[in-house]
Formats: C-alpha cells, structure tokens, sequence
C-alpha cells in the first residue's frame, strides 16, 4: 500500500532497523547461533528458512567461520577446526550477470555486475530505443509486474508514444542508483540490481504517464484517489 510504505520508510532507518532486529530475533536468537551479521538487518537481502533453526539446535547443521583451506578431503576453517572426509562442497557464490548472446555480450556493458543500462533496461549508448532488458531487477516485492511494467515502456518507446531522455540525464539516472544502493546494501556483487517495488513502479510509470497521483485524483475522482493510495498497490492502479 503506497500510504503504508512511504509512512514507514518516512522514519528513519536506524529506528527501523533497530525494530526489525530486535523483532526478528524474538523468534529466533541469531547471535547465539553464530549468525549474526556485521551489518544491519535492512544491509542484505533476508533468506527466510523455517528449518534452519530446528536444524541448528538440533545439530544436524553446524555453522563454521571462513575456510582457510582445502586438502585432498579435507577443509580447514580459520578458527584452526577442521573437517574430515568431506564428499562435497558446494559453492553458494551467487550469479555473474553476463549477456553473451546479444552481440557476444559487447552491447551491455558490465562491471562487477553492475550494469549499464537506463532503468535496468535500456543500453545508454544505443541511437535507437530498439532494444531492452526485462526483468533484470531484484525487488522487494514481485519481479513479474515491474517487468510488465517495463515491457509496456520498452513498447511505448519503441513506438514513439513515449521518449526517453538523452545519455547525460540516463547516465545520471543510472549513477543516482548506485549510490543509493551503496548507502543501503552491503558492498557484494548480489546487490546491483535492487529495486524497491512502489518507487520503481512510479518510476516507470511516470515515462508513459500512467502514474496515479493523488492530489488531481482527489478532485476529479475521489473513491479512486482513495483507492490508489490507501488500497493495495497492485498493476492495475497504473
């Protein structure tokens, strides 16, 4: 609900993250199993297991500092414990954001999965507005309306009803949302792509002049303007 969100996030993000942690770890004490992160609870994105918890206290899953180093069967961790006779290790690293079949991954530029593209969409060095990612977004919320909501940008660029604005302001556009999303998230190829659903959607739907907003709303029709903005924020208010 876009009352709900920007009321919430109007206070500051320390009492919010303070909330939040002491919230979280009422159900289940992260410190005492060894899980407890460096930063705040808003600096990552959240995994969510129901079954960790029982397996930790159980013993069935044991938490272990960084590796030091691997023999042939065997893993050292920094703490100078080890690990015998391991069968398998799997490498939970995350993804690599390449685009090797669109032009042998020349046209979208990225470095260290940081990608060159306006709204995570367009290419900012192309002439023409032919050609856009969708769906290359993590939100906090559900991919599938954002990347509706791009694929009806991407069509009214490409068919002139809507014009996207030059290199320089896309460029900045782009630079805006790095910071932003250093100031926010810890410093890891994982976070490149975070969006947030409300701001992103408005974002979108600003270009193609859809965005609901509340003040002409309120005069022209009330019951809608009441809707928009205290009523889920679902696609179809745009």
């Amino acid at each position: 609900r876009r009352f709900t969100y920007y009321t919430v996030f109007s206070i500051p993000r320390s009492i919010r993250a303070w909330h939040a942690h002491r919230t979280i770890n009422n159900r289940f004490d992260h410190a005492a199993y060894g899980l407890q992160p460096k930063h705040d609870v808003f600096g990552a994105h959240t995994t969510q297991n129901d079954e960790l918890p029982i397996r930790l206290a159980s013993g069935t899953i044991v938490v272990k500092p960084n590796i030091e180093k691997f023999t042939e069967n065997d893993v050292y961790f920094t703490d100078g414990s080890r690990a015998e006779n391991i069968d398998y290790v799997v490498l939970s690293t995350g993804y690599d954001i390449t685009f090797p079949i669109v032009e042998s991954g020349k046209m979208i530029k990225v470095n260290n999965n940081q990608v060159e593209l306006y709204k995570y969409m367009f290419p900012i060095d192309q002439p023409h507005n032919t050609f856009a990612v969708i769906g290359l977004i993590q939100p906090l919320g559900s991919i599938m309306p954002i990347a509706e909501m791009q694929a009806r940008v991407f069509f009214a660029a490409l068919s002139g009803e809507a014009t996207l604005p030059s290199v320089s302001e896309m460029k900045r556009d782009i630079m805006v949302k790095r910071e932003k999303m250093r100031k926010q998230y810890v410093d890891s190829h994982r976070h490149t792509i975070q969006v947030d659903y409300i701001p992103f959607m408005d974002e979108l739907a600003t270009i193609i002049g859809c965005r609901p907003r509340f003040f002409p709303l309120i005069l022209q029709d009330t019951p809608l303007a009441m809707a928009t903005t205290f009523g889920p924020c679902a696609p179809y208010i745009y």
